[in-house]
């Protein structure tokens, strides 16, 4: 139940982590494009989560727990935006947040009876999900809107190009 209520009622989650992933799988999106799950694609995807998954449980169970660094996790965030775009991005900050909740509850490393008992660790987990967030999605966001004005620039010349051919 902690972690539950840690994952759906802390202040950046819902703003920075579900509501993206509700948009990115249930919204407007284009369908995915032709090749999206290839063997290859589909290894590297697993490695951007096993990477960081493993990555979180050395540094949250066997480390120092969620008082110590855990910035080098966030290049696997920042993998999974410019490489699987929006809705790879939103899937794995999700993941992360459950994960890092998970561990966070469960393990409690690095924390005092004191801090424990007064939940001070949660404004660090809620900083860090948040700074995931934005270092995943946001990328993600840039490089599609690129695509679509790409794709919007292509369509112009091309209706530019007919239009003075003949």
């Amino acid at each position: 139940w902690r972690t539950h209520c840690l994952i759906c009622c802390m202040t950046p989650n819902p703003t920075l982590v579900m509501a993206p992933l509700v948009i990115a799988f249930f919204g407007a999106l284009p369908k995915l494009p032709a090749g999206f799950f290839t063997w290859p694609r589909l290894l590297e995807g697993m490695l951007v989560l096993g990477g960081l998954l493993v990555f979180l449980w050395h540094v949250l169970v066997r480390g120092g727990g969620i008082n110590s660094p855990k910035a080098t996790a966030l290049v696997f965030v920042l993998w999974a935006g410019v490489r699987f775009g929006l809705r790879g991005g939103t899937l794995v900050v999700f993941l992360l947040a459950l994960w890092v909740a998970f561990l966070t509850n469960h393990y409690l490393r690095g924390l005092s009876v004191a801090d424990v008992a007064s939940g001070q660790y949660v404004l660090t987990l809620q900083v860090f999900v948040a700074m995931a967030a934005l270092l995943g999605l946001v990328p993600a966001i840039v490089w599609e809107k690129r695509d679509r004005a790409m794709a919007k620039l292509g369509e112009s010349e091309e209706k530019f190009s007919k239009a003075f051919r003949t």
